[in-house]
């Protein structure tokens, strides 16, 4: 549903919008999660196409959503091939406040705290700055223990301190927003 949001927007000439995720498939007996993660740019689709139309740029055997290092190198992937002056990272999944979040449904592995601080000092180090906005998609993300742990490496953190909506993050009005200007503070 979220790449769906994503695709009503699209990508442009200024904005590249990419996501990675764990491969899922429908089966008889249920919706299966994969360990191969696919990273989509993500392409202008028609309002209320449930289909996902964006290309997929690369597929990561062994993806692991729930390992800080898959991430870091995921997100220094992107940042080498769009070369961006500025950066958004989204991180969605379950999130458990001081416990940790992107609980991986292959692995059972997730990131705790201190591991999203690794993964975002390795991406900022790579980016050369400090990433432009950070935000959690995620439950019971913003709290001071979890902050602590990522201030020095973005400017600006965007999470919630209580339950986030089944939905999670409107992205087809985040993208609109930010498709209006490139000044991070609007």
């Amino acid at each position: 549903g979220d790449i769906n949001e994503m695709e009503e927007v699209g990508s442009t000439d200024k904005v590249a919008v990419v996501v990675e995720h764990n491969r899922i498939t429908e089966e008889n007996d249920g919706i299966r999660f994969s360990n191969i993660a696919d990273t989509y740019f993500i392409l202008k689709d028609r309002a209320g196409n449930r289909e996902i139309v964006s290309k997929i740029i690369d597929t990561t055997p062994n993806g692991d959503m729930g390992d800080w290092r898959h991430f870091a190198r995921s997100v220094k992937k992107v940042i080498k091939r769009f070369n961006p002056n500025k950066l958004i990272v989204v991180l969605w999944n379950h999130g458990n406040g001081y416990f940790g979040i992107a609980y991986d449904d292959v692995s059972g592995n997730h990131m705790n705290v201190s591991e999203i601080g690794k993964a975002l000092k390795e991406i900022s180090s790579f980016y050369g700055k400090k990433i432009d906005i950070f935000a959690m998609d995620a439950c019971l993300m913003q709290m001071a223990e979890v902050v602590t742990e990522i201030k020095d490496y973005a400017k600006f953190i965007v999470a919630s301190q209580e339950l986030i909506p089944g939905l999670g993050y409107p992205y087809d009005e985040i993208l609109r927003a930010i498709n209006q200007t490139s000044d991070i503070r609007k």
